[in-house]
């Protein structure tokens, strides 16, 4: 059986963060790392890895769920047995195939934060990576380029994070 490997990675920063200096640091961070087993959240019967990487600075920032398809809701991604494809809240749309090598999906975005009485801006960055492999390869993201690059992507609609119902 084929295992779905999935890699996302959070960036996250405020208005604070925002000179030179800051986006050149961010823009220096890797886009992939190599898989690790632990802490990787397996999914199903341990046929689906979600590794997950960077800031999550309000906690719980990883929304995935699975649907009675098969298929897997992650952020604001779509997989199923083939095809990866993203919303940006009016349509869904295919980027690729998960047969490919590995394909990687990115977008960046904000939203508006209630925090301890006060309100701001939380930019972010997501990055997906994904490839389909017939076992784990805990190198698959960095011993090759991404066969294909999506991104950046639309810029969602909504001003609040993703939240899937279970």
């Amino acid at each position: 059986m084929d295992q779905l490997l999935l890699q996302i990675i959070f960036r996250q920063w405020d208005k604070g963060e925002c000179t030179e200096v800051d986006v050149q640091r961010r823009a220096a961070l890797p886009d992939r790392y190599p898989l690790e087993r632990l802490p990787a959240q397996r999914v199903g019967s341990d046929n689906i890895i979600i590794d997950c990487h960077g800031d999550d600075r309000l906690g719980n920032r990883l929304q995935y769920r699975t649907l009675p398809d098969h298929s897997l809701r992650i952020d604001r991604f779509h997989i199923d047995d083939q095809h990866l494809a993203y919303t940006d809240d009016r349509s869904w749309n295919v980027l690729g195939s998960l047969y490919e090598p590995w394909i990687q999906a990115h977008y960046q975005w904000r939203y508006r934060v209630e925090e301890s009485g006060l309100i701001y801006w939380l930019y972010e960055e997501v990055i997906l990576n994904a490839a389909r492999t017939e076992k784990f390869q805990p190198d698959v993201f960095v011993s090759a380029k991404p066969a294909e690059v999506y991104g950046p992507l639309v810029t969602p609609t909504s001003n609040t994070p993703l939240r899937l119902a279970d």
